[in-house]
């Protein structure tokens, strides 16, 4: 029978099926699957540390996500992957800010808000290295959160059509899971010019890839779930530019007479 180490206490126990146990030492809730030579490294991190396991999980599901998601836990603690998916999506905010701010995007994007009305403590002209400083040191505070609220926003819209395609075979805590690791690939954002177009496909690749390991359904079923809140919103952004676009008319026309 095989033995495992509980994430909380370190304590070793035996478990002989796949599922939920209670560990023996702390009474932790771990969930157990038996490949246990392909453990996530993440959800193991007491074993390597946590840097050794965040890179290993990177590059275990960045290059064969197939088998990744074969391993991955449907429930247990969701706590972990919440953390791993909101240090990928803060890495690359980070990042692209400070990719974009060492070729001075920032104070143009300043600048261009500025000019439009928004409220900015700053434009381009008086963009200094200490306003800069503070903008990145804000964003080690902002970023988290908007990864949170992004993971679970785009977990619950995926798990809402997976049900409507009738594929949501477990919990919103699979979908959630799949989400948060396929987060992995929002760092290739940062490679120049092409990094966000290719974060985003790929990001939608292991997306697809996860809910259909995770919920055992077909892919046919995932490619719809994922594609259907994309479709919702680009059809969402077409109607409110139509909308402004009808307004803008309007208003002319009305001037005109």
């Amino acid at each position: 029978m095989p033995s495992f180490k509980c994430p909380q206490c370190g304590g070793e126990f035996q478990a002989e099926f796949e599922g939920s146990y209670h560990c023996p030492h702390c009474e932790y809730t771990v969930a157990i699957h038996l490949h246990v030579h392909g453990k996530i490294p993440w959800e193991t991190w007491r074993e390597k540390g946590r840097l050794r396991a965040l890179w290993e999980t990177w590059k275990q599901i960045m290059t064969n996500p197939v088998a990744f998601y074969k391993r991955v836990p449907k429930h247990g603690n969701f706590v972990l992957p919440m953390y791993y998916g909101i240090i990928c999506q803060s890495i690359a905010i980070i990042l692209m800010w400070a990719y974009q701010a060492g070729f001075k995007s920032i104070p143009i994007f300043l600048d261009y808000s500025a000019a439009f009305g928004g409220y900015w403590p700053w434009t381009a002209r008086e963009m200094t290295l200490p306003s800069l400083m503070i903008f990145l040191m804000a964003l080690l505070v902002v970023a988290p959160l908007f990864a949170l609220l992004g993971l679970s926003f785009t977990s619950a819209l995926y798990h809402i059509a997976l049900k409507i395609f009738g594929g949501a075979n477990q919990t919103f805590e699979a979908t959630f899971r799949v989400v948060s690791y396929a987060a992995s690939a929002q760092v290739l954002a940062i490679l120049p010019i092409v990094g966000t177009v290719v974060a985003g496909i790929w990001t939608l690749v292991l997306t697809i890839i996860g809910l259909q390991k995770m919920h055992q359904t077909s892919y046919a079923r995932a490619i719809l779930a994922v594609l259907l809140p994309v479709l919702v919103c680009c059809g969402f952004m077409i109607l409110v530019v139509v909308a402004l676009f009808g307004a803008a008319i309007g208003a002319w026309m009305g001037v005109e007479a």
